[in-house]
């Protein structure tokens, strides 16, 4: 009985040493943190801004993943990227301050290694109202040119400076608008013939850039001719 029993206990040892290893994955958890940036602080309305999110983790590039970005203001989705290209652009946001966010979605694609999800930071973009100037030149009896501009849009008056120039020439640098949005400069006339005024307005927190354009002179009392409108670059 002795010899039976000790045989039965060999054959479980022996059958224990052959027995294969049951392998153990290691869950690996990587914690990452995400930052944005926009391509520009201020855009003007309608015009296209890019937001690129970046991913940083604690062992080195994320493998992947995607990325949603969102305005706060308007509790809006913006769009989504993959943590390999994460960038978006987009040009139809409305006008005043945007508050947006970019949100990294983390992943398990890559078991046994998880990668945790990120909040970035929220960051401010400024989408600015294109205005409308207009832009007065009258030639006085006295031989002098009043140049008025009024800038503003929607019942809104815009604050800030402007540049006159004629030609190439600058006339007047960061001349103040007044409360009401308006701008005005004084230059001298020995002839009102073929000259061609410039009024830039450099924009505020509100207003975009632009640019109106005389070449018009009116006689003093007359109305102003009708004026050319685009932003600082023209358009």
């Amino acid at each position: 009985m002795a010899v039976l029993l000790g045989g039965a206990i060999a054959a479980l040892c022996i059958a224990a040493a052959v027995r294969p290893a049951r392998t153990q994955a290691e869950i690996v958890s990587i914690e990452t943190s995400t930052t944005l940036h926009a391509s520009r602080e201020r855009s003007p309305l309608g015009e296209p801004v890019t937001f690129t999110a970046k991913i940083d983790a604690a062992h080195g590039a994320v493998p992947g993943g995607e990325i949603d970005f969102f305005d706060e203001t308007t509790a809006r989705w913006l769009g989504r990227a993959s943590a390999t290209s994460p960038s978006i652009t987009v040009s139809n946001l409305p006008a005043g301050v945007r508050r947006i966010r970019a949100e990294y979605r983390g992943t398990q694609a890559f078991m046994p290694t998880i990668v945790q999800p990120s909040v970035s930071r929220t960051i401010i973009h400024r989408v600015l109202v294109r205005p409308e100037l207009t832009l007065a030149a009258v030639h006085s009896a006295g031989g002098t040119v009043l140049l008025t501009v009024d800038v503003g849009a929607n019942g809104l008056k815009a604050s800030g400076h402007v540049a006159f120039r004629e030609g190439a020439t600058i006339l007047a640098r960061d001349v103040p608008l007044d409360g009401s949005g308006r701008a005005s400069f004084i230059t001298s006339a020995s002839s009102v013939e073929a000259r061609r005024f410039v009024a830039e307005y450099s924009g505020d927190a509100t207003f975009a850039p632009a640019t109106a354009i005389t070449d018009r002179v009116v006689s003093l009392g007359a109305v102003a001719a009708p004026f050319v409108i685009g932003d600082k670059d023209g358009r």
